[in-house]
């Protein structure tokens, strides 16, 4: 698997591991003082210290608490997808004799896993930015544009 793949892995396994945990205990956390996202600041998911600044009201949190946690099951079985494709995929990789159209196949199967986890993350943004006002949007956007003029993720 090429080094962009297994990074670009990486990072969905660890923001969707994080929104995971996250998504039960972001708004039970006080609001002052950095939250647990502050160590990860490139991760790219919209919640923890993100969310935290926006001011959201109590409706709100609840709002997006239960739009995470709705979504929480299916993530975690995309996540098991992906592991047991990359696992299968490894295996044949130690294969004597290579299977080239096996190997092909279940990468096409573990990106194709990814691609599910990636377009889950991209609804479950759209889904939070629309419990948002137009104010608290321009805000999250301010912060990303920011984050991208100094050189980090988004």
């Amino acid at each position: 698997m090429t080094r962009s793949i297994r990074v670009l892995f990486a990072r969905f396994s660890i923001a969707s591991v994080m929104a995971l945990a996250i998504a039960g205990s972001a708004f039970a956390q006080p609001m002052e003082g950095p939250g647990p996202m502050a160590m990860h600041p490139r991760s790219g998911g919209m919640h923890g210290e993100r969310l935290r600044r926006l001011g959201l009201t109590e409706a709100q949190q609840d709002q997006v608490f239960k739009i995470y946690h709705d979504q929480a099951p299916e993530m975690r079985e995309r996540m098991k997808a992906v592991r047991r494709a990359h696992q299968a995929l490894r295996q044949s990789a130690k294969a004597v004799p290579f299977d080239r159209d096996r190997a092909r196949q279940l990468a096409d199967t573990e990106a194709k896993a990814v691609a599910q986890i990636a377009f889950m993350r991209a609804e479950t943004v759209s889904r939070v930015r629309a419990v948002l006002t137009a104010e608290q949007r321009a805000k999250l956007d301010a912060g990303r544009d920011g984050r991208r003029e100094r050189g980090g993720a988004e």
